[in-house]
């Protein structure tokens, strides 16, 4: 996935139970406004690339995601963050968390009231 133009007014973005979600681009300029960004059960992702463009980003969010998605993501925020009123927050990323013997619920993504989006499997 490719985030190019379009998402001028976008304040959060969420990613959640996206499970054949591997790659994640951030082009410079495509969200400017981007203040929260949050990874969740993606087990699939690698690391974001353009984390750096997220010039208003305040909240990177990782939930249930592998330990080492963690340090990755920790390291790059650290090379690239000029704003240190910026958070990193990690939730349950000490192991994968996954359903066993149960299939997760099927929602739909979509933009949801003021600048915020989720998407979801």
């Amino acid at each position: 996935m490719v985030c190019a133009s379009g998402f001028e007014e976008l304040k959060v973005l969420r990613f959640w139970n996206l499970e054949k979600l591997e790659e994640l681009d951030v082009i410079e300029g495509a969200m400017p406004k981007l203040q929260e960004f949050e990874v969740r059960s993606c087990i699939k992702l690698k690391v974001p690339t353009g984390l750096e463009h997220l010039k208003d980003i305040r909240i990177i969010k990782l939930r249930t995601m592998l330990k080492e998605f963690g340090k990755e993501t920790q390291s790059l925020v650290d090379k690239s963050r000029v704003d240190k009123k910026m958070q990193l927050v990690f939730v349950e990323c000490d192991e994968m968390i996954t359903n066993q013997g149960s299939q997760p619920s099927q929602k739909a993504g979509g933009i949801i009231g003021d600048g915020v989006a989720v998407l979801v499997n």
